[in-house]
């Protein structure tokens, strides 16, 4: 018994496949965003409007473009922060335009991800209290930076959330903090040192690559605090750490573009 192939049967395959294909884009890329941004709208929050599969990713390229030629122009002691600690008007200078426009509460999207600023006390302390399956992290970080972050704090929702917060509640105790402010000190007062001696090597005008030197702040303050240890004994684990950041990053940056998860 000898079984025939009709080649019709294929193209029709091959056709219904394309379709499905079709309509699984045509509903990630257009349907989905536009079902959030209308049901948020509808709720009063509205914020800069998006471009196809790109978002607003142009408009925040505009806006740092433009605060680094500002910056760049004018010499360290020229240029000025509007507030007192306040560096966001220079660092995000487009959420500090949208949050002008459009309120504490808006919208913006990176790619095809629709984002909610959200800079209310009030309704920050609701969402980190939140133990409902309905609110959550989402789920490109919950699926992209578990090999890095684990089921913990930052990836978990719902009765996990509950339980990982219970368990590092005590870590956060005044007794807690106030340890954490002496190693704070501690890391920081190092850090300083070891700028003013790159000063005063250099007849007390240095440039100095400020980048590096919070990385490895921070990486001691964590290490001090969690493994009773200072970096340079932990450096290994942390330069793993930023080699798993960088993979993770490649891989993930164009699939984050499109929302396509």
């Amino acid at each position: 018994m000898v079984l025939q192939f009709d080649p019709r049967y294929l193209t029709t395959i091959v056709l219904v496949g394309f379709v499905g294909l079709l309509v699984v884009l045509y509903n990630n890329l257009v349907l989905k965003p536009k079902r959030i941004r209308s049901k948020l709208s509808n709720q009063g929050i509205n914020g800069p409007t998006p471009t196809f599969l790109l978002g607003n990713i142009r408009e925040i390229m505009k806006a740092c473009q433009l605060i680094i030629k500002t910056t760049s122009s004018k010499s360290p002691s020229v240029v000025e922060v509007p507030h007192l600690h306040d560096a966001a008007p220079l660092t995000l200078p487009y959420l500090n335009t949208w949050k002008q426009k459009y309120g504490q509460v808006f919208l913006f999207s990176i790619g095809n991800n629709q984002i909610l600023y959200v800079d209310k006390p009030e309704i920050l302390r609701d969402i980190v209290t939140c133990t409902s399956m309905d609110l959550g992290k989402p789920t490109y970080i919950k699926k992209e930076l578990r090999p890095l972050l684990g089921q913990g704090l930052l990836t978990s929702n719902g009765t996990t959330w509950a339980g990982q917060r219970k368990i590092l509640a005590p870590e956060f105790y005044m007794e807690k903090v106030k340890e954490m402010m002496t190693i704070i000190a501690e890391s920081a007062n190092s850090l300083l040192n070891q700028w003013n001696s790159i000063i005063e090597a250099q007849n007390g005008n240095a440039d100095i690559k400020v980048d590096d030197y919070l990385k490895k702040f921070s990486a001691d303050v964590i290490s001090k605090a969690c493994f009773g240890r200072d970096y340079s004994k932990g450096q290994e684990i942390f330069s793993k750490v930023v080699a798993l950041q960088k993979l993770m990053s490649k891989s993930s940056f164009s699939v984050m573009i499109l929302g396509m998860r």
